[in-house]
């Protein structure tokens, strides 16, 4: 929240507030004035402030998790970058004859996959989870479209050649739900796991997707529910306006660590058992940090999940 400080600004609220004083102090017994109206906007900002400190408290192990895996994918995003080497992970000519380059294109959409990983924190921390469950259905969206993409070399020249014109017919044809799941079906093949955890992954993906679909869509159960904030301690709710630390925000941050480790995981089988590909020039940017954070991430969030199911004797 943001106090009005600019003159113009302040002079008509003033005028708007003066003018609707004469009319309704009669009628309702109230007024307000400017240092009202300051004092409602100190108020919303103190509210803030206090939620967002209950909840980097509360879930500070889950926040820090997604940070690392965040991190990792936005130094990436930094590192493929083709400003000083035009093939330095991707040859320059993947998507001939487009002309495209691939790691300017990969470097962009990690740049939003980081940002609205952000996102979700960011609304979480400030408490407001039906929000950041919005933004999670398209991280989750975007996630799978870039594995797609770097997995399928023909889908990936169709996607960046396809123009506005064609564009909903490209995507209504390749790139639905149920395409991309087959998509992703393939790569997890790959991953060289065991059945189990296969299935595991495969059933946590579709589980995630399904969810946070309702979110977006604002079906009746998602409008009523998420305007409401479940208490931690007990089984206290309250209205959720302005936002309030929510202990559904829990469920929302281990599925932004499963939907980033799931990626991650992915993408790094893609590079280096379907496509060979090593960064060209390691050395330079964040190639070793990027590769660090995402080890660190994969283990911790494994051991994490491993805790989970069998206690604290891990």
């Amino acid at each position: 929240m943001q106090a009005i400080e600019n003159d113009a600004y302040r002079n008509i609220a003033r005028s708007v507030l003066e003018k609707l004083n004469k009319i309704y102090i009669p009628i309702t017994g109230s007024s307000l004035d400017m240092e009202g109206l300051r004092e409602i906007i100190d108020f919303v900002e103190d509210h803030s402030r206090n939620t967002e400190k209950i909840v980097k408290n509360n879930m500070k192990d889950a926040l820090s998790i997604s940070s690392i895996g965040l991190v990792s994918i936005g130094l990436l995003s930094l590192s493929l970058h083709p400003k000083d080497n035009p093939s330095e992970l991707f040859p320059d000519d993947w998507l001939s004859p487009s002309g495209v380059n691939p790691n300017l294109v990969l470097s962009h959409m990690l740049n939003h996959l980081t940002n609205y990983g952000l996102a979700v924190q960011v609304l979480i921390e400030k408490g407001l989870d039906a929000q950041a469950r919005s933004q999670l259905r398209l991280l989750i969206e975007l996630s799978w479209l870039i594995l797609a993409l770097v997995y399928d070399r023909e889908l990936w020249i169709g996607y960046v050649t396809t123009d506005e014109e064609s564009e909903s017919k490209f995507w209504s044809k390749n790139l639905k739900s149920y395409q991309l799941n087959r998509l992703l079906n393939d790569i997890e093949q790959g991953v060289g796991m065991d059945d189990e955890l296969l299935e595991t992954m495969r059933s946590c993906r579709k589980e995630s997707y399904a969810m946070y679909s309702n979110v977006v869509h604002h079906s009746y159960t998602s409008v009523m529910l998420g305007a409401m904030a479940f208490s931690e301690e007990s089984d206290y709710v309250t209205f959720g306006v302005f936002g309030e630390a929510d202990n559904a925000s829990k469920s929302t941050l281990n599925h932004l660590n499963y939907v980033l480790w799931y990626f991650s995981v992915c993408f790094f089988v893609i590079m280096e058992k379907v496509h060979g590909l090593n960064p060209k020039t390691p050395q330079r940017d964040f190639w070793f940090e990027a590769f660090a954070l995402h080890n660190c991430f994969k283990e911790i969030y494994m051991f994490e999940k491993v805790r989970h199911i069998y206690g604290n004797t891990v």
